[in-house]
């Protein structure tokens, strides 16, 4: 399928998550040794609610790898999360067979909803909101602290967030929605994990997309 001189690769897709890599219609003659892959999370690990999916190739002879994942909810369940996170690595069979694709790959974008959470309380964190202090409240961001421990997503590298909390609002709105006194959080994450040159031009949220 072609959109605008791009061409997919490939897609696959768990429950709601899915995963489409577009590459140049140019390219699409040296890609090869494309693989895809599933590992479900949820329920008695077999429920696709929870998981990743990814997909694999090789172009010019590097291996880029791409990943989309749903890791455990609520706040508290930090090392689950990590868990499910490591899991991926272990379970989904892509990319070169002699080892995990976290250590096979030249190029590795990991996105998904991670929720990994802020841990302040919801009130707390709306204040810091309002004043600005988006530098205070990424102290607290969990998935920063478990990456500055060596707990998970080790070597990977996120642009500097420079924007709001993104989960969770109400429907059709900018006002945040107070789900269980759940503070306001970056869920929702992109990191990439490469040895080579790369720059990481922008990272935002889309303010006028959401959810009705």
């Amino acid at each position: 399928m072609a959109y605008y001189g791009f061409l997919d690769v490939t897609s696959i897709h768990m429950c709601q998550m899915f995963l489409i890599v577009f590459i140049r219609s140019q390219y699409i003659p040296f890609v090869e040794n494309v693989t895809s892959s599933y590992k479900p999370m949820g329920f008695a690990k077999i429920v696709g609610n929870k998981g990743g999916i990814g997909i694999s190739f090789k172009l010019f002879g590097y291996i880029l790898t791409f990943i989309n994942c749903h890791l455990a909810p609520k706040p508290y369940r930090v090392l689950e999360r990590n868990n499910h996170a490591k899991n991926i690595v272990k379970y989904l069979t892509i990319g070169e067979k002699y080892a995990d694709f976290d250590i096979t790959s030249d190029y590795l974008f990991w996105e998904g909803d991670m929720n990994y959470r802020v841990d302040y309380s919801f009130e707390e964190t709306i204040e810091q909101i309002n004043k600005g202090n988006i530098k205070l409240l990424l102290l607290k961001d969990q998935l920063i602290k478990q990456r500055q421990t060596n707990q998970v997503f080790f070597n990977f590298q996120e642009p500097d967030i420079t924007f709001n909390p993104t989960y969770r609002r109400k429907k059709g709105t900018d006002e945040y929605s107070n789900k269980k006194n759940q503070s306001p959080s970056w869920c929702d994450r992109i990191m990439v994990k490469t040895n080579r040159d790369i720059d990481l031009i922008y990272y935002d949220s889309i303010k006028a997309v959401r959810h009705r």
